[in-house]
């Protein structure tokens, strides 16, 4: 394990065009949303999470698992990202965020599974999500190329989208929740 390793690797197992969870999984998206409003239920399964995350995008060999499917060390951590989407989804605003980011997600889905060594790592580019046209490539492009480039400024981009679906998500939660519980 190494530092260096881990700042990539903690950037790259989410937004790596070709590596990363996020580039074939979409409904990811909104975890980090689901997981702050359900803090109060779901903080325990922080440890486990972070006892799975962090040698995984530390390890020094490659946090994106050489030449394998994508994601493959996140596997292990879906379950515990699972719990507080479930949770999340009381709240109406999540529902929706939820039916937008499936939109984005069946299409990969139907393309991954006619094409499943599409999973794997090619030289040029994310043939799942190129074979989606330009909404693909335009997603494509708005994921980083860290497993060949390292960390850029232009991790600020997806970096910076996830922070504002997040505090949208969660103020949009927290006004509704309101005006509903209002006598």
């Amino acid at each position: 394990m190494s530092l260096a390793t881990f700042r990539q690797g903690a950037i790259g197992l989410w937004y790596d065009r070709q590596s990363g969870l996020l580039a074939y999984a979409p409904l990811f998206w909104i975890v980090p949303a689901c997981w702050a409003l359900t803090w109060r239920q779901t903080w325990a399964l922080s440890l486990p999470m972070v006892l799975l995350y962090v040698p995984a995008a530390a390890f020094v060999i490659g946090w994106w698992a050489g030449f394998s499917p994508a994601a493959r060390y996140l596997v292990p951590a879906i379950p515990f990202l699972a719990v507080p989407v479930a949770l999340a989804t009381r709240h109406a605003i999540v529902r929706r965020v939820g039916f937008l980011m499936l939109a984005m997600q069946v299409p990969i889905n139907v393309v991954v599974w006619q094409n499943p060594r599409w999973l794997w790592p090619a030289d040029d580019g994310n043939q799942a999500l190129l074979a989606l046209g330009w909404p693909g490539r335009a997603y494509s492009e708005l994921l980083l190329p860290v497993r060949q480039e390292g960390i850029t400024p232009q991790a600020l981009v997806p970096v910076g989208l996830m922070i504002v679906i997040t505090v949208a998500i969660v103020v949009m939660a927290r006004m509704i929740e309101r005006t509903v519980n209002e006598p």
